[in-house]
């Protein structure tokens, strides 16, 4: 019997140190096969699906915790004011970033499923190398544009641009220098927002009036009591029309919007203009929609505003 013990005994050994050799290395330890030029992680799961989900989420942690690393301990020009802008920035550019990641392997057990994640830091390095030029190429057009909103647009795109070049940095060791600099761009800030005067008369509901004048305000432009010859007149109207639901408890309403201003030659035409179909359970719900849906349409186009 003691005989069949240790005959049982031997072959569990023996079946323990297979199965220890059969795990893969990385499983424990990723940068076993890691080169330096890629980054590293094993994620775990369930299944597949959960496996290859963990592994991308604790690489994205991985690279956020290396680019915020970096950027709390660099100082900057001009200070805390742009830091605390561009912070804003890093964690959806690392999002992207992960897209590119690859899983490199997996390992199955009865009751779990191991992945590993590789980022290759070259390829990486070279798309996010390719979205700041585009980013540069925009910057010089608004730099060339003198509206208050291309100002505000060219800021945005600066500040977008510099949480690329912090993950780029992390990337290849050093950062990408700039196609437009902080001067030029504060610059544009303090020679055109607040110094474009508006008289806007308001056709429509006060929120639909608010609506407007927040999304010019926030895009550098500022508000005359009265039209003049430095104060072009701004009209915009807000009409909603019900329209046939066959869905009791809710209501539709379609809204025409249009924004009026003077051109070159001092005529009134037609800047913009759009129409909105929402829905709600009343009137005010239908129209709260309808700003919304104003206001994003708004933004998208205020850089064609020339007034």
């Amino acid at each position: 019997m003691k005989t069949l013990f240790y005959a049982l005994g031997i072959f569990a050994a023996a079946c323990s140190s297979a199965a220890a050799e059969s795990r893969p290395k990385w499983v424990d330890n990723p940068y076993e096969v890691c080169s330096k030029d890629e980054m590293c992680a094993v994620g775990i799961g369930s299944g597949l699906k959960m496996a290859r989900a963990d592994a991308r989420n604790n690489i994205a942690k991985i690279f956020e915790t290396r680019v915020k690393s970096t950027f709390s301990s660099e100082t900057t020009s001009d200070g805390d004011k742009v830091k605390e802008k561009v912070s804003d920035y890093l964690n959806v550019e690392t999002d992207m970033l992960i897209e590119a990641v690859e899983i490199k392997d997996t390992y199955n057990t009865k009751t779990d499923v191991y992945a590993l994640a590789v980022l290759n830091k070259k390829t990486a390095s070279r798309l996010t190398s390719d979205d700041m030029e585009r980013l540069d190429d925009k910057m010089r057009a608004l730099l060339r544009d003198d509206t208050p909103a291309s100002a505000v647009a060219l800021q945005k795109a600066y500040e977008q641009r510099a949480a690329l070049n912090r993950r780029y940095a992390v990337l290849t060791g050093a950062p990408k220098p700039e196609a437009v600099g902080y001067d030029s761009v504060y610059g544009a800030m303090k020679s055109r927002v607040g110094r474009r005067h508006v008289y806007l008369l308001v056709k429509g509901s006060s929120a639909f009036g608010n609506a407007v004048r927040s999304v010019m305000a926030d895009n550098g432009y500022t508000f005359a009591d009265e039209a003049g010859k430095d104060s072009p007149q701004v009209t915009v109207t807000f009409n909603g029309t019900e329209q046939y639901m066959n869905v009791p408890g809710f209501v539709k309403y379609r809204y025409d919007f249009t924004l009026k201003a003077p051109d070159a030659n001092q005529v009134t035409v037609t800047k913009l203009s759009s129409e909105f179909e929402t829905t709600g359970r009343n009137k005010s719900q239908a129209e709260a929609a309808a700003l919304e849906e104003l206001k994003a349409y708004l933004n998208e186009n205020i850089l064609t505003l020339k007034l």
